[in-house]
């Protein structure tokens, strides 16, 4: 990591346009709202007004088309994205009482919040964003945002790496002070499926609103990792937000396009002879990018929406699913002597119990086919 200079290219045109102008607006009524309605809702953000190409070519510019935190190469044939510097949501520090789910969307337009990283950088840093002390004030400046807070978090723009760096003959780097610490790499890593902004997202049409009126109206999807001593296993399912039923699933050992396109496959069946149309909310893994997926998407008739990067509350009610599954199936048992085939197994009976047997409180002690048959529905 370097310092660099922004005076190698003039701010985007189309950071200072109407469209922008506009975007920076709604932002500023977001945050004018009363803190416990703005925490309720996703800040209003306009994706394609950074992701031009116009502002990537700028980027390039100024940091010689290198990635700003690891200097690696971002050629035209490399994947990459422009990250916030500062994140638009759900700034991470290195607990929950350091970390804000107010901060920083109203620096989404801001010319110096907007960096060039690898898939690899994008993929460690998400949201993290630590200080040492206070954040800024909610709609603060970006010199006062500056002035105030003691970022952990090096910004190649307006600090010299080299204070907090140590850079070793045989390539390694060290932090020498907090600095130089942050954002560090977990020992084990996560399954993580975002290969970076490898083609446009669509609108977050679910806006944290996991309510539906009537069944295939709203549908969720991911994929969960789990790791046993015999390997690890990945479960892709699609949810309904009209009952919580899972519409279908794939469990498997490699978290590939043929995991999620078999899913939905299957998702598409249930719904081939229905009028039935839903909304399909995902995450931006590379998964859901890819021709695969895209082109059956479109051949169904279904629309897309996508969460906001590394933000995890986009699609809580999926997550919510993972996390009953997992603490009811997964982590009170021991998975030492069982296979992957065993395992598979064990996961595929859940689901199917899931959806036939186990109540929810909230469909009045009913499962979610149960509560589908006592409104006269086929499940």
């Amino acid at each position: 990591m370097r310092k660099v200079s922004r005076k190698q290219a003039p701010i985007p045109k189309i950071l200072l346009g109407d469209e922008a102008r506009a975007a920076r607006e709604a932002l500023s009524n977001h945050y004018r709202m009363p803190a416990n309605d703005r925490r309720r809702r996703s800040p209003p953000l306009d994706e394609s007004i950074w992701n031009t190409e116009i502002v990537r070519d700028a980027l390039s510019r100024v940091f010689d088309s290198k990635c700003a935190y690891c200097e690696s190469s971002l050629m035209p044939s490399v994947s990459w994205s422009v990250e916030h510097h500062r994140p638009t949501s759900e700034a991470r520090g290195f607990n929950d009482r350091t970390s804000s789910t107010e901060h920083y969307g109203w620096f989404a337009y801001e010319w110096e919040n907007l960096f060039p990283a690898c898939v690899e950088c994008s993929r460690h840093k998400q949201s993290y964003f630590p200080v040492a002390g206070p954040r800024a004030g909610v709609r603060s400046a970006w010199s006062e945002a500056e002035a105030v807070e003691k970022a952990l978090l090096i910004n190649p723009c307006s600090s010299e790496p080299r204070r907090h760096l140590r850079f070793w003959f045989d390539g390694v780097v060290s932090g020498v002070n907090e600095s130089g610490l942050v954002v560090p790499k977990p020992r084990k890593r996560r399954y993580a499926s975002y290969l970076g902004e490898i083609s446009p997202a669509p609108e977050n049409l679910i806006n944290r609103n996991f309510q539906a009126a009537v069944p295939n109206e709203k549908w969720l999807t991911d994929i969960t990792e789990f790791q046993i001593p015999a390997g690890k296993v990945y479960l892709s399912p699609i949810i309904d937000c009209f009952d919580g039923m899972v519409v279908s699933w794939t469990i498997g050992t490699s978290p590939d396009a043929e995991l999620v396109n078999t899913m939905l496959d299957a998702a598409i069946e249930t719904v081939a002879e229905t009028t039935d149309r839903p909304v399909v909310h995902s995450d931006r893994g590379g998964h859901y990018r890819w021709p695969g997926w895209l082109s059956r998407m479109s051949d169904a008739n279904f629309t897309r929406s996508m969460s906001r990067k590394a933000c995890s509350p986009d699609n809580a009610a999926c997550e919510g699913f993972f996390g009953r599954l997992k603490n009811e199936l997964f982590y009170p048992r021991d998975w030492k002597n069982a296979t992957i085939e065993q395992f598979i197994a064990a996961v595929d009976s859940y689901i199917r119990w899931y959806n036939e047997k186990r109540i929810k409180i909230s469909l009045g002690s009913l499962s979610p086919i149960e509560y589908r048959e006592s409104l006269g529905l086929t499940a």
